[in-house]
């Protein structure tokens, strides 16, 4: 592992496939460097971010205070412990606050969302469906230009112009 990359969107990609089964302490170090590195990187946008929201979204800003705080703990411990069973498991926080941070930077900070059917930032993503949940917040799908023609997704905004059928009898 020796990217040098710091753009968010980047290191999203890169930890989307996830952190590869560490084998060695050695590969675990390098990893742990990467990531600590990347971390650092996005601390300060996550920062400005949090300084920038409006008072009335509190929740969200309470949110980011508690990923702050959740990374800068895991920052301050040791890095790779000499064990590698701990080595993973610290690893794999570290890479959860890297992606925890980026997307805070992507999508709170550039306003871009993750195409639910590509994986990717892509082009002019616009709502599909909202899943309501019995509990818990529920979900929302959306689609990039290229998925929306591939798979033949209309937005919902879309949708909801459609005109309504005819009713029964006429």
């Amino acid at each position: 592992m020796n990217d040098t990359t710091t753009e968010p969107v980047e290191i999203l990609r890169i930890l989307g496939t996830g952190v590869p089964a560490l084998s060695t302490a050695d590969e675990a170090a390098e990893w742990d460097k990467q990531l600590r590195e990347w971390a650092r990187s996005l601390l300060p946008k996550t920062r400005d971010i949090l300084g920038s929201l409006p008072e009335e979204a509190e929740s969200q800003r309470q949110a980011i205070t508690r990923i702050l705080g959740w990374t800068l703990r895991i920052l301050d411990q040791a890095c790779s412990p000499p064990r590698l069973v701990d080595a993973t498991l610290h690893v794999d926080h570290l890479a959860t606050a890297c992606r925890l941070l980026a997307n805070i930077v992507v999508s709170v900070g550039g306003g871009r969302i993750l195409c639910t059917w590509c994986q990717d930032y892509g082009d002019d993503p616009r709502l599909i469906q909202v899943i309501e949940a019995g509990s818990g917040p529920g979900g929302s799908l959306f689609a990039c230009v290229s998925c929306r023609a591939r798979n033949g997704l209309r937005p919902l905004t879309d949708k909801q112009r459609l005109p309504s059928p005819a009713p029964a009898g006429e």
